[in-house]
């Protein structure tokens, strides 16, 4: 390496400069947020709504099974005899 490339202003500082080529600097930003969009998706902590949405159809189906086994129960169970007498 020689003196000039040692020095704040050579020529790999240059190209990283955004003054020098706005253009290219907004591109190269974009693509870099384009690229990390996936990532920070994973990793946005999720929301209360999200949460709970996640777990909307889980529950659904239990409850249904919930339903489904009481609604059985109840229909295989023998009828209970009533101990009040008629007139």
């Amino acid at each position: 390496m020689n003196e000039r490339e040692l020095t704040p202003d050579g020529p790999e500082n240059r190209s990283l400069d955004p003054v020098t080529d706005p253009e290219r600097w907004e591109g190269l930003v974009a693509r870099i947020n384009q690229a990390a969009a996936p990532m920070l998706e994973r990793r946005r902590p999720a929301s209360l709504w999200r949460t709970l949405s996640t777990w909307q159809r889980p529950v659904a189906w239990g409850s249904a099974g919930l339903v489904a086994a009481a609604a059985l129960a109840l229909l295989l169970l023998p009828p209970v005899a009533s101990d009040a007498t008629t007139e």
